[in-house]
């Protein structure tokens, strides 16, 4: 099933639900933009139409749409290659051409020489440019300010985002109980994308949608949207669907893939799925590590198809129940045990400093055996730490 977010996306500038004042201006700046002028950079919070209102101003006039996403290009090489050529050469099969680079303040986390790049294409492009932010105090917005032109999105009312709800509704055939469409808005924050979601979780497979769905939505928090994917992933049936659930989610891969496997088995019940569900789960940890050791970042598209449509798909059926989700016990435990690691670490490197081992090695080959030797009293502490100039908290961790 196609994601509603995409199959009711605005084909026209004007149909953008909210943000109408911003919507007049990016009209103004294209009515008017020819090579030389300021590109257009729209600044705001997750899902309020920022990437939308670029998609329906390119559909509106026939534009041929070269959309990327910072953050996924990570270098001076990479936004040369796919926004440099596009910037100067035209396309052979449409009337223009509209340039969209998604994200530009995730470049900061990959960025090697790439926002110095992209400002050289910005001040040299043929062809009108429209970047997207969720945050203008981060390093590479600030790089580029002065070489844009900025317009700032507000968040949806709920008023907007309820009208939107019940045409898609109607649109879809199904019926939606007010009070889950009030829901809905209310625990949107603002965020019209992530309220298309959770209509679309709530109804899907269903021509009637009641009160006893409230139990499937979440309260909505910037700080939980990880509960908010989860939801999507465990409880739809579609492909796409499950891909949609990391489209705006600020969480780095691993953290979500701990989240996935954390709960799995509370969700889903017949143990087939969950044998597939970790197979799906493992096959992404597969592409992790080649991603690391090819530094070939193209293969994360494989991962994140994996841990979602992969995990999404192991059910034989949606599980239409109320799931608390919880957070990931492996990182838990990593945080409780962080000093003491550390102090572990330290140890590990003054022991094979002095006997010429790697630090993995000490840890694993020779400290179980001198922690035994210390227990059963084999060892001399005070010789022993005094020759590898041991501290006080590395000391009682043997001892311990």
């Amino acid at each position: 099933m196609q994601p509603w977010v995409i199959k009711y996306q605005p084909t026209r500038l004007e149909d953008v639900a909210g943000n109408k004042e911003a919507l007049k201006r990016i009209d103004l700046w294209f009515k008017t933009w020819k090579p030389g002028k300021k590109a257009l950079l729209l600044v705001g919070p997750p899902g309020v139409g920022k990437t939308t209102a670029a998609v329906a101003l390119a559909k509106e006039h026939g534009l041929d749409l070269l959309e990327m996403n910072a953050s996924d290009t990570r270098n001076k090489a990479g936004v040369s290659r796919i926004v440099g050529l596009a910037s100067q050469y035209g396309s052979l099969f449409s009337s223009g051409r509209l340039i969209l680079i998604d994200e530009v303040d995730g470049m900061n986390r990959y960025d090697r020489g790439g926002t110095t790049e992209l400002v050289k294409i910005l001040k040299q492009s043929q062809y009108p440019i429209i970047l997207t932010a969720n945050d203008d105090y981060a390093t590479p917005v600030r790089a580029i300010k002065q070489y844009v032109e900025v317009v700032k999105f507000k968040k949806v009312n709920s008023l907007t985002i309820k009208s939107v709800l019940k045409r898609i509704a109607s649109a879809e055939g199904i019926d939606v109980d007010e009070s889950i469409v009030d829901k809905i808005a209310k625990n949107a924050d603002g965020d019209l994308k992530s309220a298309i979601n959770d209509l679309q979780a709530v109804s899907e497979g269903e021509k009637k949608v009641g009160e006893s769905a409230g139990n499937l939505l979440f309260a909505r928090d910037r700080q939980q949207d990880v509960f908010q994917a989860l939801k999507i992933i465990f409880k739809t049936e579609s492909f796409k669907t499950a891909k949609s659930a990391v489209m705006n989610l600020d969480l780095d891969p691993d953290m979500l893939k701990a989240w996935i496997d954390e709960n799995i088995s509370n969700e889903y019940e017949n143990m087939e799925e969950v044998a597939e569900a970790y197979y799906w789960l493992s096959r992404a940890d597969i592409f992790s590590g080649r991603i690391i050791r090819r530094q070939n970042w193209s293969l994360l598209s494989y991962v994140l198809d994996f841990m979602t449509a992969g995990v999404a798909l192991s059910k034989n059926k949606m599980y239409r129940k109320f799931t608390r989700y919880q957070f990931p016990q492996s990182i838990m435990y990593l945080s409780r045990t962080k000093a003491t690691r550390q102090i572990e670490y330290s140890l590990a490197r003054k022991i094979g400093a002095k006997i010429h081992a790697s630090q993995n090695e000490v840890m694993t080959e020779y400290l179980p055996y001198i922690r035994e030797m210390v227990r059963l009293g084999k060892l001399n502490v005070s010789r022993f730490s005094e020759y590898f100039d041991l501290s006080d908290s590395e000391i009682s961790l043997l001892r311990d």
